[in-house]
């Protein structure tokens, strides 16, 4: 999504970047998606998270509360840029 990442031999070092879109696979780690899904309403471009259909057999049904709340959080930021986050669950 946006970092520059310089590795030594004693050292990494990372420095921030504009963050843009990615299309990624989230079938392994799916709780991570849910930071990516609210990073993505920062970044740059489409983001696509594939593969979460385990997140509605969690705790509790979290596709459909992470689909609310970014709605929520679109109507704030559509003022200032347009949003596309696509949740694709099978």
């Amino acid at each position: 999504m946006g970092a520059k990442v310089t590795w030594g031999a004693d050292f990494i070092q990372v420095e921030k970047t504009e963050l843009h879109g990615i299309d990624m696979d989230m079938n392994h780690i799916p709780d991570a998606a849910m930071t990516i899904a609210t990073t993505a309403l920062f970044a740059e471009g489409k983001t696509t998270i594939r593969n979460i259909y385990n997140w509605r057999v969690k705790e509790t049904d979290r596709l459909t509360a992470m689909a609310t709340e970014l709605r929520k959080s679109e109507q704030k930021l559509r003022k200032v840029k347009i949003l596309f986050v696509l949740l694709h669950f099978h």
